[in-house]
């Protein structure tokens, strides 16, 4: 048995307003979710439900039954990935469950990140094939992240409200330009520093994060709508069609056309 035969991704999904109730176990699988945005309740039975109101990595595993779902109208944005084999049972124990005292619900910062990690694992089930290997490397580097957001704290840490209400805004109005010159003013930091700081909070520079936002929006947009290509590269900013695909292509490995296909 070669290294990465036994770690296999055997699901992915993507969901950005989920509102459904659940009540579920999963025989010799192992569920990591990210919660990006919006509000849950989370129970692994038989403990105490817990509400989830902020960025969280949400791990369940085969022996136990969970209950979740929203908490409003506005559901929660979900991903998830479904795990078989050793060393998924490994990445739990050994890796993810001694981060946190629950052992299944890890507060996160840097959303984007762990969003483009979960987004490269769920295209490359959905449109490249399992890939044994592929998918060892994205949830060992998972694994690898959350282990850095319980990492002593950072030269960010007191600039945190502020990065976060800038990643808002900009998920508000993904079409818009911002003039991040002026938002590193406000904050009293030249430029060069907003960038480096911004970049150590996020683990991308702020106009890569921009464009990784605008390309995720894109390729939900695509997925679930019947909306013209054109329509959705000038809504959020990202150019002409063919700079869109460009720029598409490069991040997700097909065009958008391609991407859209089922």
């Amino acid at each position: 048995m070669g290294y990465f035969d036994d770690l296999q991704v055997v699901g992915a999904g993507i969901y950005p307003a989920f509102r459904g109730h659940i009540q579920r176990r999963v025989p010799q699988r192992f569920s990591l979710e990210l919660v990006a945005s919006g509000r849950m309740y989370f129970q692994r039975e038989p403990e105490e439900q817990v509400l989830l109101d902020r960025p969280a990595l949400r791990w369940q595993f085969p022996t136990h039954t969970y209950n979740y779902g929203s908490v409003d109208d506005q559901g929660w944005e979900r991903y998830y990935i479904l795990l078989e084999g050793e060393r998924a049972a490994r990445l739990y124990h050994e890796g993810f469950a001694p981060l946190v005292p629950n052992g299944c619900v890890l507060p996160i910062r840097r959303v984007d990140l762990f969003r483009r990690l979960f987004v490269t694992i769920h295209d490359h089930v959905m449109h490249a094939g399992l890939n044994p290997s592929l998918a060892a490397f994205h949830a060992e580097e998972l694994l690898i992240r959350a282990r850095e957001e319980q990492a002593r704290p950072r030269p960010f840490s007191r600039y945190v409200a502020d990065f976060a209400k800038l990643c808002a805004d900009l998920h508000a109005d993904l079409g818009r330009e911002p003039d991040l010159p002026q938002v590193a003013a406000f904050m009293g930091l030249s430029y060069s520093h907003f960038r480096k700081l911004f970049t150590e909070y996020a683990g991308v520079a702020p106009h890569q994060y921009l464009l990784r936002a605008r390309l995720t929006a894109a390729a939900i947009r695509l997925r679930e709508t019947h909306e013209p290509i054109k329509r959705i590269a000038y809504d959020l900013g990202l150019g002409n069609p063919a700079q869109f695909s460009k720029a598409f292509r490069a991040t997700y490995g097909l065009p958008p056309g391609a991407y859209r296909m089922p």
